[in-house]
């Protein structure tokens, strides 16, 4: 696990914004993931991890850094956008009067809650514990005494075999 790389916003079910992107996001590193993390962090809330799918970087001709990351993920969130319609002059002019800082240009234009873009080590402690619960639910064992037992306990996926319970009374299937 490379651990966390940048914190940015849902855009949309299939995009998250990523203002002031680190270096990390324009290579392209297949460990790199999206985890969504409701907040506040809960295990009844699901943490999702999703596919970056492509990234763009959006910038200035002037300035090597990118202001803007925009991935598109290989799969939409359960989650809502988490930003509204915004007036992109106004955005424009603040991003100017704050050295460009665009998550912060739409906080104050109120196309985003204020700190949005921010996650703190404890929640993402928090995060690791309940993503670590969540996984742990997915896994179930099943043990039988016979191979008789077990084959007929499988037949619960109908897919897969001719139950007893398919049969008819000379034994064929129904």
């Amino acid at each position: 696990m490379v651990g966390q790389v940048a914190v940015g916003i849902l855009g949309d079910s299939d995009t998250i914004l990523v203002a002031r992107p680190p270096m990390e996001l324009s290579q392209r590193t297949p460990e790199l993931e999206i985890l969504t993390i409701p907040l506040p962090v809960s295990e009844h809330a699901l943490i999702e991890r999703l596919e970056i799918r492509t990234t763009t970087l959006y910038g200035l001709t002037d300035d090597r850094k990118p202001i803007l990351a925009v991935l598109r993920l290989a799969q939409n969130s359960r989650y809502a956008a988490q930003i509204r319609r915004y007036d992109p002059e106004a955005v424009a002019d603040r991003m100017r009067e704050n050295g460009g800082d665009f998550t912060e240009a739409l906080e104050h234009t109120r196309a985003v809650p204020e700190h949005t873009g921010v996650i703190t080590q404890r929640q993402l402690r928090e995060a690791d514990r309940a993503e670590a619960v969540q996984r742990a639910a997915k896994l179930r064992t099943r043990t039988y005494e016979s191979i008789e037992e077990l084959t007929k306990a499988i037949c619960v996926y109908p897919l897969l075999c001719v139950c007893p319970r398919d049969v008819n009374e000379e034994g064929e299937p129904s």
